[in-house]
């Protein structure tokens, strides 16, 4: 009831305990042979009538293409149960609460899954539509997230900020639940470590407060946290057979020493075992100059050297049409955040605005560090793909892909210098290239770093080519390209 308040109606208490009661969850229809389904949960809203409403909620790590058929078919379940009976129809709502990570781009609505499967536009206007709502947990604003009363609120706070703090005071409702719920959405063993002392305090009537939860989450997890930091520390000094090599590029002198403060500081708490070589520099000139290797770099935007020179941003350039196995993690230093949309085209990992908080630059630094002692990722050769045709298998790196059309059951991929066709589903390769790829149109899968604009109508891109955009994908198209320019940035 509480999701269902919270997600459908902003938090009013339109479901309570005594106006609500379970709902079947099994349905039945025949292929031809008759089966029986499951929803995840359903419950009905009653009054001095009878039955108001059914809620049909479906949980999902990772909605399906056809998620939009499956809800349907619950539904139609529900409504045929009513056939029959005498009594009133009643409406029948499904939610689906997808808890994966990334943004789903499955059709909302039956027309769009229609249109994208190929359904001529005159008869798909003679078919009924069906409309699904799919809530992304991972994704909730502060706003929404305000609305639950109950354990739900712990659930996405943690999901969306990484901490209860927010709701540090208020009593856990079910405490085994919320364990075994978190453990499962996280893979962290310490979310059900404690649910003997939690159900403990339970079962002798005494509240269990989310402040004793996170104590007792912090203490469990201390130990640990050391082994880590000891084992990044090997990884990134050891296993790499060299120091840490940061540079600050910066014109200030004050902002320079500040900096290399601040990063000598965050080192040696992140762990001993890994020593930084810093090297300092007032212009772009200066910086280019050094061929030694650079790890991470600290860049201001607004570099004024003396008698001119290049500024900041065009530094980063320079550094990006470098091998990418030597190119380093750039991290963007400036007075202003009006160049935070500039930063994207030279994949800054990060950007720091001044004056720069501590706070801020510890969390920062460290997730700079595990980029580095994860292996690097920024300087992992282009990403590829292997595609088959006539016989033989061929592999692309994916930047030289500006987009991919769906033409008489081949998949055509227009590179940035020639054509290459083969036979493929466009489906199977939105699965695959979902990370920087989207399907903005059932024909074409576009390389989203070659966008150069867009309208609700179609997309620009940067050699000047334009593509459609249907009606049904522009929303998630929207939210994905936005998604695909933050994460660019380390944002």
């Amino acid at each position: 009831a509480d999701c269902i308040n919270a997600l459908a109606y902003g938090g009013k208490q339109r479901l309570r305990p005594e106006n609500t009661k379970p709902a079947p969850t099994e349905s039945f229809y025949r292929t031809p042979k008759p089966h029986n389904q499951f929803c995840d949960a359903s419950r009905y809203l009653v009054g001095l009538g009878g039955i108001i409403a059914q809620y049909i909620i479906e949980n999902e790590t990772q909605p399906r293409e056809r998620q939009i058929l499956r809800n349907i078919s619950y539904q139609g379940g529900a409504y045929r149960q009513q056939l029959g009976n005498g009594r009133p129809a009643y409406a029948v709502i499904g939610i689906v609460m997808a808890w994966s990570g990334k943004g789903s781009r499955i059709p909302r609505s039956l027309h769009q899954l229609l249109e994208e499967d190929g359904v001529p536009a005159d008869l798909l206007e003679q078919v009924d539509e069906a409309r699904m709502e799919v809530i992304h947990m991972n994704s909730l604003p502060a706003e929404t997230r305000r609305k639950f009363t109950g354990d739900m609120g712990f659930v996405a706070d943690f999901l969306n900020e990484g901490s209860f703090q927010g709701r540090s005071g208020q009593r856990i409702r079910h405490p085994s639940a919320l364990c075994r719920m978190m453990e499962t959405l996280t893979g962290d063993s310490r979310f059900t470590g404690q649910i003997g002392e939690l159900m403990e305090k339970e079962s002798k009537g005494e509240d269990v407060m989310m402040c004793e939860y996170i104590d007792m989450l912090e203490a469990r997890g201390e130990a640990r946290g050391v082994a880590i930091g000891e084992a990044r520390g090997v990884t990134i000094g050891e296993a790499r057979g060299v120091d840490l090599r940061i540079v600050i590029c910066e014109d200030e002198k004050e902002t320079r020493g500040y900096l290399s403060r601040l990063i000598r500081e965050q080192a040696d708490s992140f762990t001993k075992k890994c020593a930084c070589e810093i090297r300092e520099y007032a212009s772009a000139t200066e910086c280019l100059s050094d061929k030694r290797r650079i790890d991470l770099l600290f860049l201001d935007i607004e570099l004024q050297a003396p008698g001119g020179g290049m500024d900041g941003m065009e530094l980063a350039r320079q550094i990006r049409q470098q091998e990418r196995e030597i190119q380093p993690l750039i991290i963007f230093v400036t007075g202003y955040d009006s160049y935070v949309y500039d930063a994207f085209d030279v994949d800054a990992f990060q950007y720091l605005v001044k004056p720069v908080e501590e706070e801020k630059f510890a969390r920062v630094f460290k997730r700079a560090l595990e980029r580095i002692a994860a292996g690097g990722d920024h300087r992992k050769k282009a990403q590829t793909i292997t595609l088959k045709t006539a016989g033989t298998s061929r592999t692309l790196p994916l930047d030289q892909i500006l987009y991919i059309e769906s033409s008489n059951h081949k998949a055509v991929l227009h590179l940035t210098d020639k054509e290459f066709a083969c036979y493929a589903k466009i489906r199977d390769l939105e699965e695959e290239l979902r990370d920087c790829f989207f399907r903005i149109h059932k024909g074409y899968l576009v390389n989203l770093s070659y966008i150069e604009q867009y309208s609700k109508t179609e997309a620009v891109l940067k050699n000047g080519e334009r593509l459609l955009i249907s009606k049904y994908k522009y929303r998630d198209f929207t939210k994905a390209y936005l998604h695909f320019l933050k994460k660019g940035a380390g944002l």
